[in-house]
């Protein structure tokens, strides 16, 4: 799911309206069912992700970043920042403290998919990999060649 789709599509406001984030989870509620079925079959109570979006919650909502590789953000502290940003103009996101300039436009429908991830299962902690995944898709490379 590439996020540049849904703020093509679906983010026509600014700020967002009610009824385009709402839009936005009704589009997901079908393109995810995959997701949401394997959830359901092998439960986790972590989400893991990496680079863009989840960048922009280690810089913002990370306070202590004890591992070079890795940083833990607990589900709870998701929800007011989600709201924030809902709330905000582009404008308002490029002058927050944290908040890379090419992120500013796309985090709000970014951040409406991982929300609604988060609302599909029972997940507590967020980690957040300070690796991408072409490292890994690099690593499998060098793996195959070996």
């Amino acid at each position: 799911m590439g996020v540049a789709v849904l703020w093509k599509n679906f983010h026509k406001s600014d700020p967002i309206t009610p009824a385009e984030t709402e839009a936005v989870h009704q589009f997901l509620r079908q393109y995810l069912q995959p997701l949401y079925d394997a959830l359901k079959q092998y439960p986790t109570p972590i989400l893991v992700g990496a680079s863009g979006t989840f960048d922009v919650l280690e810089n913002i909502l990370v306070k202590d970043k004890t591992h070079p590789y890795h940083s833990h953000l607990a589900v709870s502290e998701f929800p007011a920042f989600y709201q924030q940003i809902l709330q905000t103009t582009l404008s308002e996101r490029l002058h927050m403290e944290g908040m890379p300039s090419d992120r500013a436009d796309m985090i709000v429908v970014a951040l409406i998919l991982i929300n609604h991830i988060l609302q599909s299962a029972d997940f507590q902690k967020i980690t957040i990999s300070a690796f991408a995944m072409k490292e890994g898709i690099l690593y499998e490379m060098i793996e195959e060649f070996r």
